[in-house]
């Protein structure tokens, strides 16, 4: 027992010697001034909302095949330049031909009944003609019978069945020329009718080929000749050659503050150590739910040497500018609004947030001197 206890003894004496060490270091640490402290500055602060940025060329769209058809050819490359109206490829498709000879045959059909020699407007002319003669010669025989009749010469039968041959003659003339307007009428529809459907054929068939509706520049080709394309798939995908926009990404919580023609900094991967200056040119008012973004739109105004269809990079938007503001370091202030000083942590009140600096409006000074936490 007496030998378990003079060894706790010398620990405890072991103990107590390096916790008096480990005190004396903690007071001479203590007892040494810092020598990393700032003092506020007096400088021009920018208020700038966060945005990523992708550059995207302008009028940039999809083309589409008409219809559905086979890819007989494709004459552009991805990169090639084109104007409008350029053939971009061929796509075939036997329905439009087949459609054109059927419509072309039922041109021919109305062609012929409406002009042909033995059309039916023909017999209805002829048969015209025949109730005009029998017209004639039914009121010769009924003037007759009625000057015969005045006269007292004559039955009154004769004179009543000359008179229904003259009427039942005249009724039947009239219901003749009726028909005939009336059919001459529906065959120049069905003519007139069948010529549109040849245009419309025709222009189906132009419609196979695929041609760009601007000038500018192949981007993508999202088919290959020899592949089947419908109307709802793009082939290529086209924009301007010159003219490129960028487009950034707003959070919601931030796009209450935008507004077109606000100036905005433009820094590229492409390009690290360049900021080019650009400015909002459109809002799109609609939240994309899956990012909780909004899409805004800007245009350069100091364009990079070379741009390039999908770049990336980072915008600052500029809310506003002031200037002769006092301001520290975002880094030297606690996420609670503190900031580490000489005589401890002070409580100080802040303004306006930059891209590197905070305004202090109240708390502490130009000459007070402060620390990082």
């Amino acid at each position: 027992m007496l030998h378990l206890a003079m060894k706790w003894l010398q620990n405890s004496t072991w103990l107590q010697h390096h916790l008096y060490m480990l005190t004396c270091c903690l007071f001479v640490l203590s007892c040494q001034e810092r020598t990393d402290g700032i003092k506020p500055d007096i400088s021009v602060l920018t208020e700038s909302v966060y945005a990523s940025v992708v550059v995207q060329p302008d009028s940039l769209y999809d083309v589409y095949a008409s219809t559905q058809g086979l890819i007989e050819r494709i004459f552009v490359e991805e990169g090639d330049d084109v104007i409008k109206g350029q053939l971009i490829a061929q796509v075939s498709s036997a329905d439009p031909i087949l459609r054109l000879e059927d419509v072309n045959l039922s041109l021919d059909l109305a062609e012929e009944n409406l002009k042909g020699k033995a059309n039916a407007l023909t017999n209805m002319r002829e048969e015209i003609n025949l109730l005009q003669q029998q017209l004639l010669l039914d009121s010769l025989n009924y003037y007759r019978q009625n000057n015969l009749w005045k006269q007292g010469i004559g039955a009154k039968y004769e004179l009543e069945s000359k008179s229904l041959k003259y009427q039942s003659t005249r009724n039947q003339l009239s219901a003749a020329r009726r028909n005939y307007e009336q059919m001459s009428l529906e065959l120049e529809n069905i003519y007139d009718k069948s010529k549109t459907a040849l245009k419309m054929a025709k222009a189906n068939l132009v419609d196979y080929d695929v041609s760009s509706l601007l000038s500018g520049r192949v981007y993508s080709l999202y088919k290959s000749a020899g592949e089947v394309i419908s109307s709802q798939q793009p082939l290529v995908q086209i924009g301007s050659r010159d003219s490129f926009i960028l487009e950034m990404m707003v959070d919601e919580v931030d796009i209450a503050a935008i507004e077109v023609g606000q100036s905005v900094l433009i820094t590229l991967d492409a390009y690290k150590d360049t900021v080019f200056t650009a400015q909002v040119s459109r809002i799109y008012p609609k939240k994309n739910d899956l990012t909780q973004t909004f899409l805004i739109e800007g245009r350069f105004k100091s364009l990079p040497s070379k741009l390039y269809a999908g770049l990336s990079g980072e915008a600052n938007i500029i809310l506003q500018i002031r200037d002769q503001v006092l301001t520290i370091p975002i880094e030297y202030l606690s996420e609670d609004n503190q900031v580490m000083t000489k005589a401890g942590e002070i409580t100080v009140q802040v303004g306006l947030r930059g891209f590197d600096k905070v305004e202090i409006i109240s708390g502490i000074d130009s000459l007070t001197e402060i620390f990082k936490p």
